[in-house]
């Protein structure tokens, strides 16, 4: 976020600032093809629930995809004898976390960003 004297001003009067961080924590042995697949969903949640609620882009009319500073954490247990291998959206574990972080991403920008446009 560095910039120098004279640079274009990025904030704007009111302007309601966010991030969209994500940790999914997983109570079971992933394998890291397994933690892949289950970033890869929380990626593909956030990018939805940004459609789905028709958050678009500051610096055009595109669909937001997410904000400049979002983070993803995935964790999971240590792998032991027997690891989930997969946990892509061709699984039940899959659709499981798609389902919930999809869920929770849009509650949180309904709850922390939309309601306080609103007010504006």
């Amino acid at each position: 976020n560095a910039l120098a004297v004279g640079d274009p001003a990025l904030w704007r009067e009111k302007q309601i600032a966010g991030t969209v961080n994500t940790v999914l924590l997983i109570d079971a042995g992933l394998h890291p093809s397994a933690l892949v697949n289950a970033f890869m969903l929380v990626t593909e949640a956030k990018v939805k629930a940004f459609y789905d609620l028709g958050i678009k882009s500051r610096e055009s009319e595109e669909i937001a995809t997410g904000t400049g500073t979002d983070c993803i954490v995935v964790a999971s247990k240590k792998a032991g004898k027997d690891p989930f291998r997969f946990s892509g959206t061709h699984t039940v574990f899959g659709e499981k976390i798609g389902k919930l972080v999809l869920l929770t991403i849009k509650q949180a920008i309904e709850k922390n960003v939309l309601s306080k446009v609103r007010q504006l």
